[in-house]
């Protein structure tokens, strides 16, 4: 089975030259890590982990525990990774316990394999813009992605849908004080004056001496002192 770097698609077979069936891109398999001949073997108690750092600990726990696995004594695997007690020469075993890695390669019984070897994670996912994202969903509606906020380290699952990227959007009109607006008006714009659930448009174009709407009806001190203004032609 191989992983595509960008939708993370699991496919069986992959043929030379074929692309992803999800998102279908040709350059984004990622090695074959036989992930499942190891964890076969460290199932079978062959076989020992070593993460190297604490974010590859948790990210490996995790995925025990979507196996069904509990630390040797019955609780679950993610109340913690026991990581700061051998650092970066933490390994876990199937049971699940943890130990220091020096103790197993001197054990015959044992192999011992990175996390990165095991899952195939030796370099980093590339990270895509926004643009780039919508680019992608509307090509393939399938596409999983994960997001983060700015200054946030991990990844979180993103439900960005190609029904969200193709709804029609409308700037929300931004309100002006009346000097602003008027001057708009004198400038050939169109105004619009809000005051008690009543609008009136005032068309720049037509401008006379009075300021009046379209009931030609001259502006009130109402509208002046209380209403609400906006500049219809703004951008």
């Amino acid at each position: 089975m191989k992983d595509c770097n960008s939708c993370r698609y699991r496919e069986l077979t992959i043929w030379e030259g074929d692309p992803c069936e999800r998102c279908k891109n040709y350059d984004n398999w990622k090695p074959e890590a036989k992930l499942s001949d190891l964890w076969d073997k460290f199932m079978g108690k062959r076989l020992v982990v070593n993460c190297q750092t604490e974010e590859e600990a948790k990210k490996f726990l995790e995925y025990c525990d979507s196996k069904g696995l509990k630390w040797n004594g019955g609780d679950s695997l993610l109340r913690g990774t026991l990581y700061q007690g051998y650092g970066e020469e933490t390994c876990y075993t199937s049971t699940v316990t943890c130990g220091n890695k020096e103790y197993f390669e001197r054990e015959p019984d044992f192999e011992v394999v990175t996390y990165s070897e095991m899952f195939g994670e030796g370099k980093e996912m590339k990270i895509y813009k926004l643009e780039e994202i919508v680019k992608m969903v509307r090509e393939n509606p399938n596409l999983e992605i994960e997001g983060r906020e700015p200054g946030e380290e991990k990844f979180a699952p993103h439900f960005f849908t190609k029904d969200f990227i193709n709804k029609e959007f409308r700037i929300v009109q931004q309100e002006v004080p009346f000097l602003e607006a008027a001057k708009a008006y004198d400038e050939g714009k169109t105004i619009r004056c809000e005051l008690n659930g009543v609008k009136n448009i005032y068309d720049g174009s037509k401008a006379t001496i009075e300021i009046k709407d379209q009931g030609m009806r001259a502006i009130s001190s109402g509208e002046i002192l209380i209403g609400k203004w906006f500049v219809e032609d703004a951008e």
